[in-house]
């Protein structure tokens, strides 16, 4: 009787949310064509609810459900990648006769801290003098941008190679001459522009420069995170400076190879977190550089196109039954406007695999549960929606959505989407003063959006 009573008022709650829906529509000032929501019920494997169905969407960082998946089952839990620091020749009278070798596998949580520990390293070696120079054993392609999504100085959309340090950002710090960037070396500089920038822009990468330069004319505040795009060049000066701090004498020159020598000693080793601890904190903050790198690992691809290809093409083969074959596969960050999401694709691929088990962590626990962890920690503190839902959200300009599953007794999945596809296409054009002042409002609508979905996730 009391399992009756639950599922009755699940079953009336599904069957007024359409009424919730029409409702918070109008309140929130929002056309019915930009919404979708899709509910799935696990266990009798049928839809319960859907609005919009046969409409696509354009799915932002929700696409990071499916990458995270394929990327658990390819690379395995316990899967980590090698940073070490190694040297040729002798060491005599404090100086080293001889090269370093940094081989990278491609880190994405290589920080400052792991720098100096390198640095260190050679320290107690006893070490004062390099007579060799750097070279760096590159093991990924490198890519100077995830996305052409938005403006130049969005800072997750940043570059990626085998050496990834500082997440690829690099900071931009205002003082009275102007800003400088730290860390402050050679091939990265932050200078004025005479001429106007596109709109909206802080700063903009000068592409006719050698070194990694970037441009800025009038700014807000006193201190930006800008991406880095030669990664592999800025990322080996920035060891050379640590180094070269740290009282040790050595080129400033870099190069690149293919392989170590034989006859290396190594002098300084780093596993990554496990790839399961890589995808918790790239779900948990939505981190584009974590889920490329990831997939280029694990599809062993040349660049993020064919990533992406390789990616959709597991999914259509293990599961042959939903869609994907209709799905264009264009970055597994979720960072692109060329995919779109049929309405129930999500939803019914989380009922497929939402209670799997890898190792001994289950696949929905990985995303962000309401009112307690990750981006979702601080939001949905009701009685009706606290821990009730595990979700991954995804939001772009004009693109603001929530996947996940719905916990108790019966477990549900479900996405709500809302897209304005109409303002978010405008975008994709050259950029304009009429484009920023889109831009500006796309804010607005951000939070707009972000209370409708609330309202309606209160109710489901």
């Amino acid at each position: 009787m009391k399992y009756l009573l639950f599922l009755l008022i699940t079953l009336n709650s599904f069957a007024d949310i359409s009424e919730v829906l029409k409702k918070e529509i109008k309140n929130h000032k929002l056309k019915k064509d930009q919404v979708g929501l899709y509910i799935y019920d696990v266990a009798k494997d049928k839809k319960v609810f859907s609005y919009s169905e046969g409409e696509s969407f354009y799915p932002a960082s929700v696409f990071k459900i499916l990458t995270s998946y394929y990327l658990l089952k390819s690379l395995g839990v316990d899967k980590t990648f090698n940073t070490r620091l190694s040297y040729d020749g002798d060491i005599k009278d404090r100086v080293l006769s001889g090269n370093l070798y940094l081989y990278s596998e491609g880190d994405p949580y290589l920080l400052s801290n792991d720098l100096f520990d390198m640095a260190y390293s050679l320290k107690a070696k006893g070490i004062k003098e390099i007579k060799g120079h750097l070279y760096i054993i590159h093991t990924l392609p490198e890519i100077t941008r995830i996305s052409d999504v938005g403006l130049d100085d969005q800072a997750y959309n940043q570059g990626i190679s085998s050496f990834n340090v500082n997440f690829n950002r690099f900071k931009a710090v205002r003082k009275k001459s102007g800003y400088i960037s730290l860390p402050q070396i050679d091939h990265l500089k932050v200078m004025r522009s005479d001429e106007k920038l596109s709109p909206g822009e802080m700063f903009k990468r000068d592409e006719d420069a050698n070194e990694e330069t970037w441009l800025y004319r009038r700014t807000r505040r006193s201190f930006y995170e800008i991406p880095i795009r030669d990664t592999l060049n800025v990322n080996a000066e920035y060891l050379i400076d640590i180094i070269e701090r740290n009282g040790i004498k050595i080129h400033k020159d870099m190069k690149v190879v293919a392989s170590e020598p034989d006859d290396i000693k190594t002098v300084y080793t780093k596993e990554s977190l496990p790839v399961s601890r890589l995808i918790e904190l790239g779900m948990e903050y939505s981190n584009n550089l974590f889920m490329e790198v990831l997939l280029l690992k694990a599809t062993k691809a040349k660049n993020l196109d064919q990533a992406s290809l390789k990616l959709g093409q597991y999914l259509h083969k293990n599961f042959p039954d939903l869609s994907f074959d209709k799905v264009s596969f264009h970055r597994g960050s979720g960072l692109t406007t060329e995919t779109q999401l049929p309405l129930g694709l999500v939803e019914k691929f989380l009922a497929k695999t939402w209670a799997e088990k890898f190792d001994q962590k289950i696949f929905i626990t990985y995303f962000s549960l309401a009112g307690t962890g990750g981006f979702l920690a601080r939001k949905f503190l009701t009685k009706n929606t606290h821990e009730r839902f595990f979700a991954k959200t995804g939001s772009l300009d004009y693109v603001n959505n929530i996947c996940g599953l719905i916990t108790g007794e019966k477990e549900y999945t479900f996405c709500l989407y809302v897209n304005n596809k109409a303002k978010r296409e405008k975008l994709q054009g050259e950029n304009n003063k009429k484009l920023q002042s889109l831009r500006r409002r796309a804010n607005e609508w951000g939070a707009r959006t972000s209370r409708f979905i609330n309202k309606v996730l209160y109710h489901l």
